[in-house]
């Protein structure tokens, strides 16, 4: 008599449900939230490291003034898209400037609440591309598409701004080429002279020249 074996498959999901969705890129770290001194960062995992980070009394204000949602106001980590992402930074932004003119003297100038609208135009450009390093002539060159009644001087003088409150970083390549990174950490570039572009380098491997 012979015997015959059934053999079932099961699928390992069987019991998990569908697949989680794949999480956010960037990742919100809040510590500290009620101490005089609290921490936020923002984590890029594509990156691999903290791309902003804010503390003490501007991460007090970020944290009070209704900058992010309700569930996110507690110590931990917690999903962060690019809309946030930039929300948050030109908040900052905007805290770095009313407090640079409160500290200017008398006369300088009416304190303003909130960034300029052009300031938060071009701040906005750039964060709705997180992985391009935009040169300079290109920002003016979209600003103008987008705003032709804006003076190519306005936005230049914009992004030096945004690069003073630590918004971006500039990098300049030589004396008449010069880039804009999201990213403010000091960090390796690989800049491509035929196609005038400029790039993060690998965080790990070998980079080759030729």
């Amino acid at each position: 008599m012979t015997r015959t074996r059934t053999l079932r498959l099961v699928s390992s999901q069987s019991e998990a449900g569908p697949l989680a969705p794949p999480k956010s890129r960037f990742r919100l770290f809040i510590s500290d939230r009620a101490s005089p001194m609290p921490a936020i960062r923002v984590y890029d995992s594509s990156r691999q490291g903290v791309l902003l980070r804010w503390q003490g009394e501007v991460a007090s204000h970020l944290l009070k003034a209704g900058n992010l949602p309700l569930r996110y106001l507690t110590n931990g980590s917690h999903d962060c898209d690019k809309g946030l992402l930039r929300r948050l930074t030109i908040a900052a932004a905007a805290l770095q400037m009313k407090s640079e003119r409160q500290d200017a003297p008398e006369g300088g100038g009416r304190p303003h609440r909130d960034i300029p609208p052009l300031h938060h135009c071009v701040a906005t450009l750039l964060f709705d591309h997180p992985d391009h390093h935009f040169a300079g002539e290109e920002v003016v060159c979209l600003m103008a598409l987008r705003y032709p009644c804006i003076a190519p001087r306005h936005v230049t003088r914009v992004l030096g701004d945004l690069v003073d409150w630590n918004v971006i970083q500039r990098i300049a390549v030589d004396a008449e080429t010069e880039f804009y990174d999201l990213d403010t950490r000091p960090h390796l570039h690989v800049y491509d002279a035929r196609a005038r572009e400029l790039r993060d380098a690998e965080v790990s491997g070998v980079l080759r020249l030729v």
